[in-house]
């Protein structure tokens, strides 16, 4: 499959590969629009699966990472003004990640 990664390790990876693209595509179909949607999205973005960084989206966005934490562990929320800044972020390290997956695979 890979001469960089072996065989069930790829098979991770494009598991991964597939649930970032499943993401991407329910992200445009759907706005968030509710408190709990965007609860949801945060917590999976940031989980293990997906693994984005909180610290990342805090420094980015000029947050506190207790802040970015509380919001994904659905504590607080962000003021519904900063969703879509949030979401762009989100897709933006969405790509990012699938390339370097990606990149994994093609050695």
């Amino acid at each position: 499959m890979s001469g960089k990664v072996g065989m069930f390790s790829a098979l991770m990876i494009h598991g991964k590969i597939e649930l970032i693209d499943s993401l991407k595509v329910e992200m445009a179909a759907s706005s968030a629009s509710g408190k709990s949607e965007f609860s949801d999205l945060l917590k999976v973005v940031f989980g293990k699966q997906v693994g984005l960084d909180k610290r990342a989206l805090s420094d980015d966005l000029g947050h506190t990472y207790g802040s970015v934490c509380r919001w994904v562990a659905a504590q607080t929320s962000p003021h519904q003004a900063l969703w879509p800044k949030i979401v762009s972020w989100i897709e933006s390290s969405l790509d990012k990640k699938r390339g370097e997956l990606q990149a994994l695979l093609v050695a």
